[in-house]
Formats: structure tokens, sequence, C-alpha cells
């Protein structure tokens, strides 16, 4: 032990750092989540404390992380998992003494905040030496789990069996392959749950541990993790491709969407519609049941998300999506992105287009070129690009200033039965208005432009604003095909859903589209789920330093107002 060193003549010495209370242990069991045991030896106490300290600090760093979550086998292994896992960005939560009803009650903040990108549990021993039944052992994982899924549906879970140990030590054969038969039974429904046969992995003939492998009978040496690690290097395989870096998924698990797929796909420059459609995304998955897919441009190179970048993966999602939603600004994705676009609206199912997706591509070759802004070909088709020829209207101008001028929508009288306009009161937005003459279909909302940017703002004075252009509006893009449903509207910025009278008709109008107006209620459910916080929209001011797993689940901020936003225009 280091000597201490006493504080200097004429000054204090600094005071101790006291860890947050919801770090410490509770001092009873009262109220507490979990049957069984927690432990509260002095030695216990100050580990649990300094541990959970630290990864307190690190949480920002260990976001989308693959968390191992345990005991002090899973702490023996190094914060780093001794580097049995190459690139792999990994979190070790383990702490040695640790029981389930214990990492059930830390779950949140050890496990939970980090948005994990997939979890390895290894967890019962100690409540075995705790003389804990082998029920209340499952029952513990069993809420654990349900935890993990309710926190992201999609969320890989990896389900290690209790590791061999020895009669004395306090751990039979008997008892632990009880505990593994109890807790693979307690998971058996839950879909992303693999249970990995670590016990069989290391059993003798009699079921003990290996002196070779487990020196002290209990805790895995260098061989032994090397064993563990070669068991779980393809299951991490899996997780790691699975893992998208360009999406996020959410599932919902009750409501009129289940089975119904959503893909949203986002790129635009200005009105950061990567934070829009995350947040219609959950609200759609988690108060109706949707499945709902969410891809973004990213940098390539570091994989955060870069709003316009034309760099985008995953589009495949569409070849099972009921639903497209586009939120694009002068895209040239790759070819093999574009196909995906292609062979869904080949289909002619449904299409939402928000905003700039008027707009939404530009400088594509070959046989996308049809799909830019402005396009002329040799005959009327695909005239003026997707814009037109896919949402009825391609980019005119402004009709509104920026940050000066917002806008109240005026509903058409002869449209308030509209099943989009269903319970819509009030809509207001934030972004200016553009030009708006769609080619055909049926105009639901006009703009009203005011001097001002609150609803109750004076209408403008200025005689040419005075006009009211369709603002949102419906149509079908395959002459004779009554699927090929499109919603379009020319606001939609991030800032513009926070009024509840416009996140009403945007949530109406997916429903619209996918053909189930007779589920739209005046009363449907448009509550934001998870923290919301809408960057003001600017071109370039986008929140930096943000990966698409970081908003996965349904607690995680879009986006965390922490993170540098830079308000520099582009040429």
């Amino acid at each position: 032990m280091l000597a201490t060193i006493p504080a200097l003549r004429g000054q204090q010495a600094p005071a101790k750092t006291q860890a947050p209370k919801h770090l410490e242990i509770p001092a009873t069991n009262e109220g507490l989540p979990g049957t069984g045991t927690i432990r509260r030896y002095d030695w216990f106490r100050k580990l649990w404390t300094n541990k959970r300290s630290k990864w307190h600090r690190d949480v920002e760093r260990d976001q989308g992380a693959i968390v191992f979550f345990g005991d002090s086998i899973t702490q023996g292994w190094g914060d780093d998992m001794g580097k049995s896992f190459g690139n792999t960005k990994v979190a070790n939560r383990g702490i040695s003494g640790d029981t389930t009803r214990g990492m059930l009650l830390r779950m949140t903040g050890d496990v939970l905040a980090v948005n994990p990108s997939g979890v390895v549990m290894l967890m019962g021993t100690n409540d075995l030496e705790e003389r804990d039944s082998a029920e209340s052992i499952a029952a513990n994982v069993r809420e654990i789990v349900r935890r993990l899924v309710a926190h992201n549906p999609q969320l890989p879970i990896i389900l290690c069996k209790v590791f061999p140990s020895a009669a004395r030590k306090r751990r039979s054969a008997e008892d632990i392959q009880r505990i593994n038969e109890l807790c693979t039974a307690a998971v058996v429904d839950v879909p992303q749950v693999t249970v990995l046969d670590t016990w069989s992995l290391f059993a003798n003939e009699q079921g003990d541990a290996k002196k070779e492998e487990f020196p002290d009978l209990l805790h895995p040496n260098k061989q032994g993790y090397a064993k563990w690690a070669k068991a779980l290097r393809p299951e991490l395989a899996k997780i790691t491709s699975d893992t998208h870096p360009n999406k996020v998924v959410w599932q919902g698990d009750n409501g009129p969407g289940i089975g119904k797929h959503i893909v949203f796909i986002s790129g635009d420059h200005e009105y950061r519609g990567e934070e829009t459609l995350p947040a219609l995304a959950r609200i759609l998955a988690k108060r109706h049941g949707f499945k709902c897919t969410f891809l973004v441009t990213t940098n390539k190179d570091t994989g955060d998300i870069e709003p316009g970048s034309n760099h985008i993966t995953g589009l495949e999602a569409l070849k099972t999506a009921d639903l497209m939603v586009v939120f694009l600004r002068f895209q040239h994705f790759a070819d093999d992105q574009m196909q995906h676009i292609e062979d869904y609206l080949n289909t002619g199912k449904p299409v939402l287009g928000l905003r700039t997706s008027t707009h939404a591509f530009k400088g594509l070759k070959g046989k996308f070129a049809k799909y830019n802004e402005g396009f002329k070909g040799d005959d009327d088709s695909w005239r003026f690009g997707f814009g037109e020829w896919i949402l009825g209207e391609h980019w005119v101008g402004h009709f509104g200033r920026n940050h000066h001028q917002s806008s109240n929508l005026v509903l058409e009288p002869e449209q308030l039965k509209h099943p989009v306009l269903r319970g819509v009161t009030k809509p207001h937005a934030m972004c200016g208005g553009y030009v708006g003459h769609p080619k055909d279909g049926t105009t639901l909302a006009r703009g009203q432009i005011l001097d001002g940017m609150t609803s109750d703002s004076p209408p403008s004075t200025q005689k040419r604003q005075q006009v009211q252009h369709s603002v949102a509006w419906v149509r079908t893009y395959q002459e004779g095909n009554p699927r090929s449903r499109v919603f379009a509207t020319t606001h939609g910025a991030s800032e513009d859903i926070v009024n509840e009278g416009f996140r009403r008709m945007l949530i109406n109008a997916h429903f619209w589209c996918l053909g189930m107006e007779a589920q739209i209620k005046n009363d449907l459910a448009i509550d934001f789920v998870g923290p919301y916080h809408p960057a003001t929209y600017s071109f370039g001011g986008y929140r930096r330093g943000v990966k698409p797993r970081d908003l996965a689940g349904w607690e995680a901020p879009i986006y965390d107002p922490k993170k540098p936003t830079r308000g520099a225009k582009a040429k």
C-alpha cells in the first residue's frame, strides 16, 4: 500500500470524492427488485462503489459497446477482455462477488446507460455460495433479460451457462446443472437470447472444473479465458454483422402495426431529418406496434451521423418494407443502394416524403439519373425527377424566410374529414414555407406565412406572401394502383414536430399510406418516446459525434443536447 502523503502546510487535504448515492448499495432490500441475496460485506461495498463510479464516468466512452455483465469471472478478464476480440468494442461490467440480484439492481446504470450493441452474461455462482435457490437465480436472470429487451427489442443477448466448480467450493455439479436448466428455461421464449453451453465446455467427467483451466476450481486461468473467448467469437461475429452501422431498429410489441415494417431514410443537410425521423419511428413502434427501421447517411470513415454525406448502406431493408419514408436532399447514393429504392418503387408500395424530399437526389448517373432534381428525359416520364414523379412536386423555391417567418397550416375545408386530418388542430411549422403546386392529388393543408416564429404571430403583410401554397397533399404515383399512396409535405423540420397538430398529421399519414385509415382515431397516441431535443435547423448544424447505435432503445436522447453543433452554412 502506498504511504499517505500529508497535506502541505497551510493547505487543507482535498476532500474525498463522494460517489453518487445511486451508485451505492442500499442499506436494506426493502423495495428492491428481484429475490435472493444482495451482498453487503465491507470489501464488497467498497469494490461495488469504486467500480460503478468509474463506469459512471466512462458512460460516453463506452456507448454502443458489447457489454460483458457478470461477477469475478468476468471482472478477472480485464477491461479489454484480454484483447480477445480484436477491434470489437467491449465494456467489462463484472464485479467480483456479485449476485444476480445485485446485477439486477445495477444494470440500468452499468449496462443500459451505454446503449449496448450486445450483452454477454455470466452469473449465478455467488448466489449458490449464499445458498439462494435455483428458482430465485432463474427469476432474476429472467427479469434482467426482460429489462434488456424493454430497452432495446433487437438487442442480442448471450447467456453463458454457469461454469463448473466443485462441491468443496459450495458449488456442486448437481446444483450448477439445476441452475443452468432453470435459467435456460426462463429465457427459452426470448428469440434474441443465445444460451452458450459453457458448462459442458469446461466440465470434467464428474461435472467439476479442471485444475489445468481453473486452478482454484472457481476462476479460469489464461488457458480457460482463451477457451471461453474461442467459444464466444462466432457469436460475437453474428452480433457485429447484425448491428449495421447505419441502422437502428425499434420493434413494437403491441398495437395495430404488428406485422408492418416501416423504413425511414434520412439524409438532408439543413432541416434535421436525422432527428425528425427517429422520433416518428419510435412513436410508431412503441405506441402502435410497428417495426421501424431508421437508416441515415454517415461519415464512412468515422461512422458518425453526417446528414447529407451521400454515404448510406443498409437500404436492402426495403425488401421487407411496407412503407418507405424519406427525408432527403440532393443525394447521390451508390448504385447498389439506389437499386433497392428502385425495386421498392416498382412494387407500387406507399411513400411518405418530408420537406426537402421534393429535391431528394442530384448528381446520379446512368439508369438512376431520372431521380435527379430537374431531370429532363426524352419524354415526360420522370420529368423533374423523384420529387415530381413520385411525390407530386419538385423544388420550386422558398416561400417564407427561415428563422424569421413560420407557418400555420390551414386545413382545406372540404378535406376536414380526410383520415390524415382526423383529430388535427392548429398545426404549425417552424421552418419557412416552400412554393407548392402538386401536379395532381388532393391538397390537405395550405401554408399561411406568419411574421414571427410562434403560431399566434400575425400573418405576413407582404401581398405576395398572402398566397397560400399547398404544404401537405396526398396522391398515388402509379396510375391505377391504389396501393401506391403518397403523403407529402413541404414541412417536417425537427422543430416542426414539437407542435402536436403537425405531429398528429404526420403520424396519421403513416397509417393512411399503409391503408390503415380505420385505425386512425382522434386521440391516436402521438407522445414522444424518450427525450427529444431538436436542434435549431441550419446548414451543418447537426449534432457531432453521434453514431446511429447511440439512438437505440426507447430512452436514448434524440439527440444528446451536450453534443456540439456547428452553424456554418454550406456553400
